[in-house]
C-alpha cells in the first residue's frame, strides 16, 4: 500500500513537469518519437524525484554507516 501511495504521489508531482517537458521537447525536434520521449522524460522525473523526495528517509537508514 505504500509502494501505491508513493507512486500516486510521484505522478501527481511529475505529471504537469512532464507535459511541459514533453511539449518543449517535440516543438523543438518533431522527429522525435513520441512514445519513446514522453518515457525518458518520465524516467528522468522519476530519478529526480526519488533524489528530491527520498532523500531523508535515506539518510535516516544509512546512519553509523561508511561513507
Amino acid at each position: 500500500m505504500e509502494k501505491e501511495n508513493e507512486l500516486g504521489h510521484f505522478f501527481a508531482w511529475a505529471r504537469s513537469r512532464a507535459y511541459q517537458e514533453f511539449e518543449k521537447r517535440m516543438t523543438a525536434d518533431p522527429a522525435l518519437d513520441p512514445n519513446w520521449t514522453f518515457s525518458e522524460i518520465m524516467q528522468e522525473l522519476l530519478d529526480d524525484y526519488r533524489k528530491t523526495h527520498q532523500a531523508e528517509p535515506l539518510k535516516d537508514h544509512c546512519e553509523g554507516l561508511p561513507e
